[in-house]
């Protein structure tokens, strides 16, 4: 995917203030710092009884116009570039991210003699200290941002998946044994009652979300990585040895990188582009289970579909599992014997194995009348599909 347009003018934000003053004034005490708190305080939604009253929700949109416009024109400051950054990971989820990493790194390239806060006789506590609340906070945010996008409008977070971790509910539920059937409900009761979604929730979600959501916010996290990579760099050298670490950022986009690239490896394979190679967009069977590209991102290893496409043994334990392992074959094929017509013949296998009965039947039989005799002998209502 071309990269998306910025959200942030981030050269407009970096520009000096004036000739005389780059980083122009300090205005820690001059009103911006408490307007920007005040903006983004939101109040814990709690029950008042008769004194019940609205509770304050944070106005981001405050927040990044208070914030853009004081580094646009008036100052050049660290704290108020990670409550921008804040505000735009709210607004714009990992494009956000992106650009607001690159307003940091340019105040510490460009205004590092000069940036707020100043440095106190050698002391880089206070510009280490917004860097800290920065990744604290940034974080946080982060697992805010929706990776499912379904046609339901069911939106699950970084949260959610963590909390789906705790109820691992599978596939084949309708199979298993009466103990293990009544294991799973209590299971789902528990959820329900911490409020929590199961992995059961999250599947559905995840496989209700086309592959181009999917590609396109695994390639925005990717360029938000080296944004990251790139800010500590920068970190480092303008810190040294008192170099603030932005950890709980980096483990937040390690976590986005796995579990994206996991599910791209999955939708690469589920959902192939027809019009590749293989059908798998230019990117073989068995290299997109393997993360398709060259990032090296996602180690999915400790995954059930990691295990899968990572050559795994034993009995296969879902649907999904098996559609991988299949991928597996067919790249096996078509490396060993590129000749033989086994490859895509696999190939069209998992693509069929992708598609409902209706669209099989269409795919497969070319003949209407053919068509129609199975449609009613199976008792297919048509009508969906303009009776053809």
């Amino acid at each position: 995917m071309s990269a998306p347009a910025e959200v942030v003018n981030v050269e407009a934000l970096l520009a000096p203030i004036s000739g005389e003053k780059p980083a122009g004034e300090n205005l820690q005490y001059q009103g911006l710092h408490d307007e920007v708190r005040e903006a983004r305080r939101a109040e814990d939604t709690l029950e008042q009884g008769d004194w019940k009253r609205d509770s304050k929700v944070a106005d981001w949109h405050q927040v990044e116009t208070l914030t853009t416009e004081a580094l646009a024109n008036r100052t050049k400051d660290l704290q108020v570039c990670a409550w921008l950054g804040e505000a735009v990971v709210k607004l714009y989820g990992f494009v956000g991210l992106r650009d607001g990493l690159r307003v940091m790194r340019g105040l510490h390239e460009r205004f590092w003699e000069n940036v707020y806060p100043e440095i106190d006789d050698g002391d880089l506590d206070a510009r280490a200290n917004s860097l800290s609340w920065m990744d604290q906070q940034v974080a946080e945010a982060l697992k805010e941002v929706s990776l499912t996008k379904s046609a339901g409008g069911t939106s699950y977070t970084l949260h959610h998946w963590n909390d789906s971790t705790q109820f691992m509910i599978p596939e084949n539920v309708d199979s298993l044994e009466y103990e293990e059937k009544q294991r799973v409900a209590a299971l789902r009761a528990r959820a329900a009652e911490e409020g929590k979604i199961t992995g059961e929730d999250w599947r559905n979600a995840k496989n209700a979300t086309p592959r181009a959501f999917y590609e396109d916010v695994y390639a925005l996290v990717n360029q938000s990585w080296d944004e990251f990579e790139a800010l500590n760099r920068v970190i480092d050298e303008k810190f040294g040895h008192d170099a603030p670490g932005l950890n709980a950022l980096k483990k937040t986009l390690d976590d986005l990188r796995t579990l994206l690239g996991q599910i791209v490896k999955e939708k690469r394979i589920l959902e192939p582009d027809p019009n590749g190679p293989g059908g798998a967009g230019g990117v073989s069977s068995a290299a997109a289970a393997h993360g398709g590209a060259t990032d090296g991102a996602g180690d999915s290893s400790n995954s059930a579909a990691g295990r899968a496409s990572l050559g795994a043994s034993g009995p296969v334990r879902t649907r999904q599992e098996a559609l991988l392992r299949l991928a597996e074959v067919a790249d096996y094929f078509r490396k060993t014997e590129p000749h033989s017509p086994v490859s895509y013949l696999v190939q069209r296998a998992i693509q069929w194995g992708n598609m409902p009965l209706e669209t099989w039947l269409e795919n497969v039989i070319k003949d209407s009348g053919v068509l129609d005799n199975l449609r009613e002998t199976l008792g297919i209502n048509n009508t969906d599909n303009g009776g053809q």
